[in-house]
């Protein structure tokens, strides 16, 4: 045994005093490595769906910007904010769907190399992968919220006066 003769080294006549750690075995070392990866993993993909909203969010800014107008006229001619707003909404969540689908894929893809790989059989956890897309069609419609609402709040005569 590798702790008595350890505590022999460390304090000859003194064994008993010494506490020695054994070490986990590997199936709890390797479950708890594996929880923390898992752990981080959900902390980098919460971190990249703030960061892709606040991104949605800046490019449909700038495109309110860009065909602000166009929305004013559309104000001017009679439409409801409800209007403008939806049509926004509805340009975001095609972006979205497609950003969500490409990421599902690429996730997929990296999931299937890593199994191929570690020469394991690959679970794909369909929960996790449809709670994925519709977080990413959530987060691109909550960041072109703000931008919307702004477009609606000014006066149509104004945005159509505007360069």
């Amino acid at each position: 045994e590798v702790a008595p003769r350890l505590a022999t080294m460390l304090a000859p006549g003194r064994e008993a005093s010494v506490l020695v750690r054994y070490p986990p075995e590997a199936s709890e070392l390797r479950r708890g490595v594996l929880s923390s990866v898992d752990s981080l993993v959900l902390v980098a993909s919460a971190a990249i769906l703030a960061l892709g909203a606040g991104a949605v969010m800046i490019g449909m800014y700038f495109r309110v910007l860009s065909e602000r107008r166009l929305l004013g006229l559309y104000r001017a001619i009679g439409a409801s904010s409800g209007f403008v707003v939806a049509t926004i909404l509805v340009e975001a969540v095609i972006i979205g769907s497609l950003g969500s689908v490409l990421g599902a894929v690429v996730g997929l893809g990296a999931a299937s190399a890593r199994a191929l790989i570690q020469g394991t059989a690959l679970a794909v956890p369909w929960v996790l992968v449809g709670a994925g897309v519709i977080a990413g069609l959530l987060t691109n419609a909550l960041g072109a919220l703000l931008p919307a609402v702004s477009t609606v709040r000014e006066q149509p005569l104004r945005a159509l006066r505007s360069r």
